[in-house]
């Protein structure tokens, strides 16, 4: 895969699941893209965000 907004950052594979794995970087934004590509029928993606505590007290600001 090629896109001008991304860089590649890694390309290996993994024997263990038999697959080719590739991290990618948007240039702008700096979010990071995974790419796990193999012979699997079943097909999946997830979207996580960073999201740090605003202090260490244990305490949920959303509560």
């Amino acid at each position: 895969m090629s896109h001008p907004a991304f860089e590649l950052i890694r390309d290996e594979h993994i024997v263990e699941v038999n697959s080719q794995v590739q991290l990618f970087r948007h240039k702008k934004t700096g979010a990071e893209v995974l790419s796990l590509v193999n012979d699997d029928e079943n097909k999946v993606f997830g979207v996580t965000f960073k999201t740090p505590p605003q202090d260490s007290d244990g305490d949920c600001a959303y509560s």
